[in-house]
This record gives C-alpha cells, structure tokens and sequence, in this order.
C-alpha cells in the first residue's frame, strides 16, 4: 500500500512515523511550505513534492494532515 501525506506538521509527522512502522510506506509528502515538506520526508525515507497534481497515479492513499482551516483548499486540489 502506497501513501501520499499531505502536510509535514505533528499530526503528519506522527501519523507517518506510525504508518511506517506498520509496514505502510509513505510515499510522498506534501506542504504548504516545501521546506518543511523536505525535512519530513528526509527523515522519513519518503519524497516530497512541489505539487499535490504529482502524486504518483499508483498511491493508495492520501492522508490530508493540514490544519483545520487548510483542509478544504487542499481537498479541493
């Protein structure tokens, strides 16, 4: 199973961290700030992406992991 995080705060963070030692890869993450997006994914062993068009077609799922007040923005992309 492939996941793609959209967010790079505690909750993604923590959610990801959990995920993995599942046996659940996360795939990909996505920020707002593509620092931030970086450094999650560096420390998670995952790629981090400009865009939430490049998730890869083959994810199985996405976890929106944003702030309340993001949350309707990034799913409506």
């Amino acid at each position: 199973m492939k996941i793609a995080m959209l967010g790079s705060g505690n909750v993604a963070t923590f959610l990801s961290k959990a995920l993995i030692q599942a046996g659940h890869p996360v795939t990909q993450v996505w920020s707002r700030n593509q620092e931030n997006a970086i450094e999650l994914a560096l420390e998670i062993g995952s790629d981090s992406i400009t865009n939430i068009s490049s998730i890869l077609a083959d994810t199985d799922i996405v976890i929106i992991a944003v702030n309340d007040d993001g949350i309707e923005n990034v799913a409506a992309q």
